[in-house]
């Protein structure tokens, strides 16, 4: 799940619902991260006093729902869109702990992660080529320089020099989909290099929003 606080047109606050489809009862506890995205995708989560979660943990018994607040109360003043991560976690019941110490099992609880920004308005993507080397493989640096987050959909890339040109595979480019490059963020990306290309070429790309 993906929202947004759109602070310019005065929102502040962002609901979840999260539901029990088990036949126990199960507590959950809710707590919000920031999220920074790293050059290969992987994030960093540090804790943040941006958003306060209300409540923070609850027990949600069999076959009901509960509803969560999330609430903004970092510094008004920003020009670019913040990302985090709201994190509502199973956690065991005590009972529930003794009965697998002893058993000696393990269980497998749920762990959620969605996706949350904070939007202080007129907010933009500027996704482009940033670079690009050939070894064995093709590695490309995407470069998201704009203030907003940008989703892949329908990726190409075009490699030109005078009349000659050169695309990556569409079925190589057609796995970034649903891919997401976070404001003032860079990612790489590894392809089969097109047959004949060169280092120092024009690159272009394009993608649907």
């Amino acid at each position: 799940m993906t929202q947004t606080i759109d602070l310019e047109n005065g929102q502040k606050t962002a609901t979840y619902q999260i539901e029990n489809t088990t036949d126990q009862t199960i507590p959950v506890t809710i707590k919000a991260v920031r999220r920074i995205q790293k050059i290969d995708g992987k994030e960093e989560l540090p804790s943040t006093s941006d958003l306060k979660v209300f409540p923070p943990q609850l027990i949600i018994p069999k076959g009901e729902k509960k509803t969560i607040r999330v609430d903004w109360k970092g510094d008004p003043k920003f020009n670019i869109e913040k990302s985090y991560r709201i994190i509502a976690e199973q956690v065991p019941l005590d009972l529930e702990k003794k009965k697998q110490s002893d058993k000696g099992g393990i269980k497998m609880l749920l762990k959620y992660m969605n996706a949350l920004y904070v939007d202080p308005g007129k907010t933009k993507s500027s996704l482009k080529v940033d670079s690009y080397k050939i070894k064995k493989k093709l590695y490309i640096i995407l470069s998201n320089s704009g203030t907003k987050h940008q989703y892949l959909k329908n990726l190409k890339i075009k490699f030109s020099k005078g009349k000659s040109t050169y695309s990556i595979n569409k079925e190589e480019l057609k796995l970034l989909d649903g891919q997401n490059i976070l404001a003032k963020t860079k990612r790489s990306f590894e392809f089969k290099a097109p047959k004949g290309l060169t280092e120092g070429l024009k690159v272009s790309l394009t993608f649907d929003d």
